[in-house]
């Protein structure tokens, strides 16, 4: 497992990873067995190595940088008057995105978050390159 842990925190450069991805990562150092990849990665997961949870929807990837998913949420968690530099561009530029504004605006004011608002922040500030 130290060898995969080794790897996975010096060597991969992407921010998460598919399971299936880690599955062959594992194959390398000789863990080939799938119930003992999870165990691994359950237990990194213990130990804020990386994030990784069995839960349908989000089994299927392993967050190898835990800052990075840090950052994503902080996006959607934080107060706008406090925390001006975390502030996405959405309002900065709304006539660049007249409707994604507005739904920002709703966003900080009834607290709820549309999928195309969580959509665009995610594609927008949560890329795979570190």
């Amino acid at each position: 497992w130290a060898k995969v842990c080794d790897y996975l925190t010096t060597e991969v450069q992407q921010n998460w990873m598919t399971v299936e991805q880690i599955y062959d990562i594992a194959s390398k150092f000789g863990i080939d067995d799938v119930e003992e990849v999870h165990s691994m990665l359950k237990a990194f997961n213990d130990l804020g190595i990386s994030v990784y949870f069995e839960h349908p929807g989000l089994s299927k990837h392993v967050v190898i940088h835990a800052q990075f998913l840090i950052e994503c949420v902080k996006q959607i968690i934080f107060d706008p008057t406090l925390h001006r530099e975390i502030r996405n561009d959405i309002v900065m530029n709304e006539e660049l995105h007249p409707d994604l504004a507005k739904l920002e605006r709703r966003f900080f004011k009834d607290g709820i978050a549309t999928s195309e608002l969580l959509n665009y922040l995610w594609m927008n500030t949560c890329r795979q390159k570190r």
